[in-house]
């Protein structure tokens, strides 16, 4: 019995190497099967808008906003940003209604005819994205001039259109460091790899401040900035890369 002792005390140490080994590869197959579940899946947003209208006439413009094969029914933003064809600078922007069920609305009633772009802004899940469509009011026609053309007018480069969106806080005190998120689009696609730089400046004064930008994620560029005092500020986002791009957008900030 003696000599089996040692044999069988041994035996046992094997037995238990081999249980924690198992354990191990069991526990490493289960992160490895977490990291797949916990891959990012792009929100999508579907635009609709209706591609005629009479002036006067209350049309309807709706959005489908999804994730993989999920409805996203608390998004952080959806609006709609209008203007007419060669008129950007003038935009409206309108707050979409949440049906809670994934689909946001918005009405309008255009006052005259012309070529009108109509581009939601989606931001949820820390993502965005912004489509973008025409609607054609009265006498008006949609051609493939104008929709192809850039909406920057003098800083067109190859007949490709970036679209600008600034995210900042509802509410901006002086004295308080802020953060400004530029988020681009070119052709429908997030614009990755560019030079984004912030123009701020207080209405009246000529002392104009340059900020500089990371991009934290595809086509998301943040900055931060200071506001010196009250007022109503203007913030340029001036783009640019290696390919010859230079765009330009404008904002106003009101400043408590």
């Amino acid at each position: 019995m003696k000599k089996l002792l040692p044999f069988l005390l041994i035996l046992g140490i094997m037995l238990l190497g081999a249980c924690g080994s198992g354990g191990n590869n069991h526990e490493d197959h289960g992160n490895g099967h977490s990291g797949e579940e916990g891959g990012l899946t792009a929100i999508s947003a579907d635009l609709s808008v209706p591609d005629t209208a009479e002036p006067g006439e209350t049309v309807e413009f709706s959005t489908q906003v999804t994730q993989g094969e999920e409805d996203i029914t608390d998004a952080t933003e959806v609006e709609y940003e209008i203007w007419k064809e060669g008129q950007k600078e003038d935009s409206e922007m309108i707050q979409a209604e949440n049906h809670e069920d994934g689909h946001y609305t918005a009405e309008k009633a255009f006052d005259e005819d012309g070529v009108y772009h109509v581009q939601v802004h989606v931001t949820a899940n820390n993502m965005h994205t912004m489509p973008k469509k025409q609607i054609a009011v009265g006498n008006a026609e949609v051609t493939d001039h104008e929709s192809h053309s850039s909406e920057e007018g003098d800083h067109d480069h190859g007949h490709s259109e970036v679209s600008f969106h600034l995210m900042k806080p509802d509410t901006i005190k002086s004295g308080t460091d802020t953060e400004l998120t530029a988020q681009l689009e070119k052709d429908g696609k997030p614009l990755e790899a560019a030079s984004i730089r912030f123009e701020i400046w207080l209405e009246g004064t000529e002392d104009h401040a340059w900020v500089e930008t990371q991009e934290s994620e595809a086509g998301s560029y943040k900055g931060n900035y200071e506001f010196a005092e009250s007022g109503l500020y203007h913030v340029t986002i001036h783009a640019e890369n290696n390919e010859g791009l230079h765009e330009h957008s404008e904002e106003e900030i009101t400043v408590e």
